[in-house]
């Protein structure tokens, strides 16, 4: 934050020794509660400056930059500052009205924790948004989620994720009006992976190879009791349906 004053002695006399400019923090709901426990400070200052012996009819101006933790808003979202001029003993002798300060999205905003969603082919995940104040995410914001890459996951309106095949992809959540975004990857494994003894016992052509492992990998053919797949052979009505059926289920 950039905070700008310009302040005068209008007196006739110099500032006394130990008078101070100060710019503190209001802490409007200080009464109410632990300064430290509800703002993460142990006090209100946030910049000060010695004015000792300014001289009559002279002024003073600057352009201070601040930080101010963003403990501060945490539960409001919102507070306030206020300049002034104090004695040696930190009596007010004059200062400004609160200028008031918030911020404009919430804080610490994640996806599934900030971690990775592992998922499977097939299978849905709760993406799971968190932040850490409680004053912005209500009915007057929305969240726009979408995924890079729709082939490898989808996202619905409500953030759940659901894997459509192995691979890798982002997924974004984008927060309205503010335009706030966080991103976490999404990684789809397609489950466990089989091995099976491929039967060559007619010929195969090269471009069908990796589909046929695809398939297995997904889990859409498991190969018979003995472990083997025999690509070549017949199929029966029966393991057609069985594989349509599960197709359908990884896709729909």
């Amino acid at each position: 934050m950039v905070y700008q004053y310009k302040l005068e002695n209008t007196g006739n006399d110099k500032a006394a020794d130990g008078t101070s400019l100060n710019l503190r923090l209001s802490l409007l709901h200080s009464n109410s509660y632990d300064i430290e426990e509800m703002y993460g400070v142990n006090n209100d200052l946030l910049y000060s400056k010695d004015l000792s012996g300014m001289e009559p009819n002279s002024s003073d101006e600057d352009e201070v930059r601040i930080r101010i933790p963003a403990s501060v808003f945490k539960k409001f979202g919102y507070d306030a500052v206020r300049l002034s001029i104090e004695d040696a003993d930190g009596n007010a002798i004059d200062r400004t009205d609160d200028e008031y300060i918030q911020m404009n999205a919430p804080m610490n905003i994640r996806l599934n924790g900030g971690n990775a969603i592992d998922i499977k082919s097939g299978e849905t995940a709760d993406s799971a948004l968190t932040y850490d104040s409680n004053v912005f995410l209500d009915g007057e914001m929305n969240i726009n989620y979408s995924v890079d890459d729709t082939s490898v996951a989808t996202v619905d309106e409500n953030g759940t994720v659901t894997a459509i095949r192995p691979g890798k992809a982002t997924l974004s959540a984008v927060i309205l009006p503010e335009g706030t975004e966080v991103t976490t990857e999404i990684k789809v494994d397609g489950g466990e992976e089989k091995t099976f003894t491929l039967t060559y016992d007619a010929d195969i052509s090269e471009y069908a190879v990796p589909a046929i492992q695809y398939a297995s990998g997904a889990g859409i053919i498991n190969g018979f009791e003995d472990g083997t797949l025999r690509p070549a052979s017949n199929a029966t009505r029966a393991q057609l349906a069985a594989i349509l059926n599960k197709a359908a289920e990884l896709f729909k």
